[in-house]
């Protein structure tokens, strides 16, 4: 089930950005997590700039991988994450599995750091370009390795055609 505690338009969200729940309403915890969500919602229905994405991961079992590989995140347990809708990027509440489910109190400052941009999914921007500019060197190193190899077994198929015809001119003979 997917449930938006706002109308959720273009203009609803935070410069491209949307604020994403994933909690399994049937799961104990899930339940828990959702309940404190309804509750910092409640109180905030006047916030225009609040719109809050649920999803239970439960009704779309073939997403559940993509979700996890794209945003990085375990969906065994609940989740509340900030989402930029052009490039997929992401920052995610910190909630360890044996720990409690954080508090409204909690849930509430985080989703107001992420409103007044303290939380950001393009502050990684930066360091992440960094990060990639490293393996593109890497890879590249990599790959003229991987190139090398596959012209030595090129060569073998050669020399082989050339004992396969060796041995035809054999059988003229």
């Amino acid at each position: 089930e997917i449930l938006t505690w706002s109308v959720c338009s273009q203009e609803d969200d935070i410069d491209g950005e949307h604020i994403v729940a994933f909690a399994e309403e049937d799961d104990p915890d899930g339940f828990e997590f959702l309940e404190i969500l309804k509750e910092v919602a409640r109180e905030n229905t006047d916030n225009p700039n609040l719109s809050i994405i649920w999803i239970d991961p439960d009704n779309f079992p073939l997403l559940v991988p993509y979700w996890e590989k794209t945003f990085r995140i375990d969906l065994s347990s609940p989740q509340i994450g900030v989402v930029d809708v052009e490039d997929a990027d992401s920052v995610w509440m910190e909630m360890d599995d044996d720990d409690d489910m954080p508090t409204a109190d909690e849930l509430e400052q985080w989703i107001e750091d992420v409103l007044s941009g303290k939380i950001d999914p393009d502050d990684d921007d930066e360091e992440e370009e960094d990060d990639d500019d490293d393996d593109d060197d890497d890879d590249d190193d990599d790959d003229d390795d991987d190139d090398d190899d596959d012209d030595d077994e090129d060569d073998d198929e050669e020399d082989d055609d050339d004992d396969d015809d060796d041995d035809d001119d054999d059988d003229d003979e």
